[in-house]
């Protein structure tokens, strides 16, 4: 049973005032939920490419979604070739996440195979900074791409 924070409602029948669930937490509205302003953002030096610094930021869920149907879809390009997937999947996510001081994308998905061609270790930094802002780790990259290559998650306790 949800219950409100102050029972003040206004001649229209919109309640004033937090909604609560049963726990005494706040129940977030659709409104407030895409009101909110969650992607984060980040500097990354890369002494790699003469010293300076790059801004990223956190994928979003349709960034997320895009990304991994990207790596499903090279998958199916090439089906006895297991590494497809694989092709380039930092270098993906790093050219999605890379944006000017604006928020826009530096980067076009053209630009992969040349962003490919710069030092790895930069591209490992950069990809760490948006794997963790992003919430992604090893463990859930890894369930991915077995998900991707029809291979059984290990850690689920499914057959």
């Amino acid at each position: 049973m949800t219950r409100r924070a102050g029972d003040a409602e206004e001649a229209s029948g919109v309640v004033v005032g937090d909604v609560l669930d049963s726990q005494g937490k706040m129940l977030l509205t659709r409104d407030a939920i895409l009101a909110f302003e969650d992607v984060q953002y980040e500097y990354v030096d890369v002494p790699e490419w003469g010293g300076g610094r790059i801004r990223v930021r956190s994928l979003t869920g349709s960034d997320r979604d895009a990304y991994d149907a990207e790596s499903w879809a090279q998958g199916q390009k090439s089906p006895s070739d297991t590494a497809a997937p694989l092709r380039d999947f930092r270098i993906r996510r790093v050219a999605r996440a890379i944006v000017d001081e604006d928020g826009a994308p530096v980067f076009s998905p053209a630009d992969v195979k040349a962003l490919g061609e710069k030092n790895a270790r930069a591209i490992d930094r950069i990809d760490d900074v948006v794997a963790r802002l992003s919430g992604l780790d090893n463990e859930q990259v890894r369930m991915a791409l077995d998900a991707l290559k029809g291979v059984p998650s290990g850690g689920s306790g499914s057959a």
